[in-house]
């Protein structure tokens, strides 16, 4: 009510209680105030303090002037109406206070109760349309207090639920769930119960089938402890069939995967292993079962100088959802290494989510190897054609100025410059440069065939002994140029299967050899047989060889000592000992400081 309109009500009805006053003065001939009493206790209850106080006001004056002295005035006529009147006054302005008091009482009791029954029907509503569904079970016997939709479409059909113990509306409870329900109600303690399945009639259409749901169950407590059971339940069928369904693709992936030649594996979204197929296990020799809980970054399967980088490629994959792909080498179960190139792609759901990776091994080990051989072959290459064509320009250029240096000595001085002492020095010259061609031209033939496997033997019955004694002699004046003594110790006659000219090769290239790096030295050739087999040995004092490089010198241009000083391709050991090896034979090394041997084994007989 207004403000204006409560102040002009109490005005006009204490105006109004004046005058039935007036006609009760006249009517019994004593004036009383117990007729205000009721009009001020009605506007402090219905319109507020402030309307009564006016009212007490206006029935207070109105009163000492009109009905206690012989005309209007402010006088009492007695001590009892002086009395009566104060005591008039305070009792009403007390009850006017107390009955205001209990009005904003009523107000807000009246507005408590109207925001309950507000949050009491929101409440209701919720749990009535609530999606998921919801039951209050009430005592003992667990009996439906209040049920939303959802829980009686689902759960009960048309059934009559309210009242009713739970036995009696869903018999078909499992007994697990049951008891857990009655285990809340007397413990207090909540309960979660994940994929149980119930066959109902879900659609009230007398064809029941399965659904799966979760269920949680939550303690009611009251002022006597626990009440009753809020119970509430997921549909989480669809749920598991997704979560079957990858099983099942699962099942066909590691089908799959047992079937494959490579090792696989199969990783979650986050990078932990699953699952190894027998392949890995066999590999790493290892038991199925063996990796439960087991980290592959902590253990040494991969190669210490590929781990860092193996783990940085696999977690970048996980982060940004790349194919991941790398080369690493894996321990085998005899403890060997072998290359292998690893690959995962991961598996993703319908929201795009990486769910699953699955991966291979593949082992490229012996393609690894190839790879590296052919790196190491190209480097060769490269190395020889630069080594091939500074030997070779050599004593070609050497020919060139010596046929340019003859051609202008014909032109000024005429054929008689040319005595017979001068033309078998230019000849023995000319021989000289066109040997080392022709032994350089032979060793790139010899390499070449080697490299085609096309070293081809023709065998014969050659007398060793004199093979030796031909070739120092035809190799001496090279020695005697250098002032190097070369002597030789043979049978008068040992006959050997062998090709004579392969065996020639191989031991011409041993003398050249103790040549260039015997330093002056003196170099023995010494022939015999010992267990059934020919040894040839070629023996110079020179500074010896480095243990480490004594195999090494047997590859594919190499050099005991690279100096520029030293001409040649580097590949007089290596052809010798293919030639060994090609005779059933071998070709190996002793040195020592001040020594060295090179001992090369052939078939006697």
């Amino acid at each position: 009510m207004p403000t204006i309109r409560r102040y002009a009500t109490a005005l006009l009805f204490s105006v109004a209680a004046l005058g039935l006053q007036k006609l009760f003065v006249i009517w019994s001939g004593v004036p009383s105030l117990g007729v205000f009493y009721p009009l001020i206790f009605i506007l402090a209850y219905r319109s507020g303090l402030g309307p009564a106080l006016l009212s007490i006001a206006i029935t207070s004056v109105g009163s000492a002037l009109y009905f206690y002295g012989p005309g209007p005035n402010f006088s009492v006529g007695s001590s009892a109406d002086f009395v009566r009147h104060g005591i008039f006054t305070l009792t009403a302005l007390a009850s006017s206070i107390m009955l205001n008091q209990a009005r904003k009482s009523r107000a807000e009791l009246i507005a408590a109760k109207e925001a309950t029954e507000v949050s009491q029907r929101r409440l209701n509503e919720f749990f009535a349309k609530a999606p998921l569904p919801i039951a209050i079970l009430t005592g003992p016997e667990l009996r439906f207090e209040l049920v939303n939709d959802a829980h009686r479409k689902i759960l009960a059909g048309s059934r009559s639920i309210l009242g009713r113990p739970l036995g009696e509306v869903i018999p078909e409870m499992p007994k697990e769930l049951g008891e857990a329900l009655s285990r809340v109600y007397r413990t207090g303690q909540r309960f979660v119960g994940q994929q149980y399945p119930f066959e109902l009639d879900w659609e009230n259409n007398g064809r029941p089938y399965f659904r799966y749901l979760d269920f949680l169950y939550e303690p009611m407590h009251g002022p006597a402890g626990v009440e009753g059971v809020i119970a509430f339940a997921y549909d989480v069928t669809e749920l598991v069939a997704a979560r079957k369904a990858l099983e099942e693709s699962e099942q066909q992936i590691r089908a799959y995967a047992e079937a494959m030649p490579q090792m696989a594996f199969i990783a979650d979204g986050q990078g932990s292993i699953l699952y190894y197929n027998q392949r890995w296990y066999e590999y790493v020799g290892m038991a199925e079962g063996e990796t439960e809980g087991w980290n592959w970054r902590d253990q040494p399967i991969h190669h210490p100088e590929d781990l860092d980088a193996t783990v940085k490629l696999w977690q970048t994959s996980i982060a940004t959802g790349a194919p991941y792909e790398v080369q690493y080498r894996l321990r085998r179960s005899d403890g060997s290494y072998r290359w292998h190139l690893g690959r995962a792609m991961p598996v993703r759901n319908r929201e795009g989510e990486i769910t699953r990776w699955f991966g291979t091994n593949t082992d490229i080990h012996e393609q690894k190897l190839v790879q590296e051989d052919l790196a190491r072959a190209v480097k060769a290459r490269d190395v020889f054609l630069s080594v091939a064509a500074h030997e070779l320009r050599t004593p070609i250029t050497a020919l060139l100025l010596q046929s340019q240096l003859r051609g202008r000595l014909l032109n000024r001085q005429g054929a008689g410059y040319f005595g017979e002492d001068k033309l078998r020095e230019m000849f023995a010259q000319d021989h000289r440069q066109a040997d080392r061609l022709a032994r350089l031209m032979d060793d790139i033939l010899d390499v070449s065939h080697l490299s085609r496997e096309r070293l081809a033997l023709h065998r014969s019955d050659i007398d060793i002994s004199t093979l030796v004694a031909e070739l120092i002699g035809r190799v001496r004046p090279m020695f005697q140029v250098k002032d190097t003594v070369l002597s030789f110790d043979t049978p008068a006659s040992l006959m050997a299967p062998l090709d004579g000219v392969r065996i020639e090769r191989a031991l011409s290239n041993l003398l050249l050899n103790a040549l260039k790096y015997g330093e002056g030295s003196a170099v023995h050739v010494a022939v015999s047989v010992q267990g059934g087999q020919l040894l040839l040995q070629v023996i110079d004092g020179g500074p010896g060889i480095p243990l480490p490089e004594q195999e090494r010198i047997f590859q594919r241009f190499e050099r005991a000592n690279a100096s520029a000083d030293i001409t040649g391709l580097g590949l007089g050991l290596f052809i010798s000992r293919e030639i060994a090896e090609a005779h059933g034979g071998a070709l190996r090394v002793e040195s020592v400081p001040g020594k060295t041997m090179f001992e090369l084994r052939l078939p006697h007989r």
